[in-house]
């Protein structure tokens, strides 16, 4: 059954968007047109998804999201399959732009074009045991050639570091009645580069009411990514707890360790997260600290949230309140108080006004959001008044916040 959709989005002052979509049970179309702030209409991203063919808005997934990594990882990355995902956050359909051509037996080719470089993979996933798979693949990444002068790894201006820079990787999954372990790993080499590489294994270890799971990324000295950049040494670990003592209470404790981005700066942290819903009432409460371990006195932020909530039939009440500071005092807090009303036959009614202050600035924007359905059209509205008063000797300013939304399906 195919299910087509038109959606129009406009903003006051900003821009105006209309989604066309097609989507069936294995088949996938959708074209942003988007007119920006200076009245140039143009599209913003194209999508054709199917079980054989992908090609438009689309990034790396899985064990090429992994080799493109230039930053601290993210638990995601883990989670998606080989290949493409699709982008509905580009402004430019061209730019970058992929294509996938994948067959039955999990496998598949790729290439993508982005500012003057072209990348291509392939890949292939075996089964090993009933509980084990495998996936093998190598990525081949074209630099631009100007770009490869300035990034040159050698203090010799003579050398053109302009060839093609070669990423094997594999990927390995295995799966247990009370465990689950991953796997990554891949390396990187060319003519003039010196090789490098880079692995994260996952473990997940699950018991009646809790699972523990860690992680530990390493990237050796000369690591390229999929962007051409030159990754320093990093290693990061974490793990994290999750415990349900009962269906009505969730607990996790998260530690980590590692470098920041830049691959020198030492970071570490723990977060703890607990959310308790007793009956009516939702209590959600988060401690964060980060901190540098060789020097806690040069930074050590620390973060609360509280969260209460109550509902009653077709209400909900909401107060969410967060605070962050550091040795030398409050960075920065929130407040957003929220009132929702749902509709039976679809649609809500909300309001909500927060109040956000950090170092030189604080904002105030009461908003009101409606949402109803009038037979096979969506339509959703927002509109808001932003005050922003700086703490120093400036004049405040307001902005208004306006925002329509009109779908149609059938």
């Amino acid at each position: 059954m195919s299910d087509q959709v038109i959606r129009e989005s406009w903003t006051y002052k900003t821009e105006n968007k209309i989604l066309y979509r097609i989507s069936e049970e294995q088949f996938l179309t959708e074209l942003m047109v988007r007119t920006d702030q200076g009245g140039d209409t143009k599209p913003a991203y194209f999508i054709w998804d199917s079980p054989s063919i992908q090609f438009g808005s689309f990034d790396p997934s899985g064990l090429w999201k992994f080799m493109c990594l230039s930053s601290l990882i993210s638990d995601s990355t883990l989670r998606q399959n080989h290949g493409l995902v699709p982008n509905r956050n580009n402004l430019d359909p061209f730019d970058p732009i992929s294509g996938a051509l994948l067959w039955s037996h999990n496998g598949g080719v790729l290439a993508r074009k982005s500012e003057g470089e072209i990348q291509s993979a392939f890949w292939q996933e075996c089964s090993i045991t009933p509980y084990t798979s495998m996936t093998l693949g190598l990525s081949i990444l074209f630099p631009d050639s100007q770009d490869a002068l300035e990034d040159s790894w050698f203090e010799n201006e003579l050398i053109q570091d302009d060839q093609p820079v070669y990423h094997p990787g594999m990927d390995v999954k295995n799966e247990g009645k009370n465990y689950r372990f991953h796997f990554q790993g891949g390396g990187s080499f060319s003519e003039n580069r010196i090789p490098g590489f880079s692995f994260l294994p996952v473990y997940t270890w699950f018991g009646d009411s809790w699972d523990l799971t860690g992680r530990y990324w390493y990237n050796s000295e000369f690591w390229v990514n999929q962007s051409l950049d030159r990754v320093n040494w990093v290693h990061y670990w974490d793990s994290k707890a999750n415990v349900t003592p009962t269906p009505a209470c969730f607990m996790t404790i998260y530690f980590y360790q590692g470098f920041k981005d830049d691959g020198s700066t030492p970071w570490d942290g723990v977060q703890f997260k607990a959310e308790i819903t007793p009956g009516p009432l939702s209590f959600l409460f988060e401690f964060t600290e980060d901190r540098e371990p060789l020097d806690e006195s040069i930074l050590k932020v620390k973060g609360y949230r509280l969260m209460v909530a109550v509902r009653t039939g077709l209400w909900r009440s909401q107060l969410d309140g967060e605070i962050a500071h550091d040795n030398s005092g409050i960075l920065k807090w929130s407040l957003i108080p929220e009132v929702k009303r749902s509709r039976k036959q679809g649609g809500h009614s909300r309001f909500s006004c927060p109040v956000r202050a950090e170092i030189g600035t604080t904002s105030i924007l009461p908003q009101w959001e409606e949402s109803f359905y009038i037979g096979s059209f969506s339509i959703k509205g927002k509109a808001g008044y932003e005050f922003v008063y700086p703490r120093e000797n400036r004049n405040p300013s307001e902005a208004i916040l306006l925002r329509l939304q009109l779908e149609w399906s059938h």
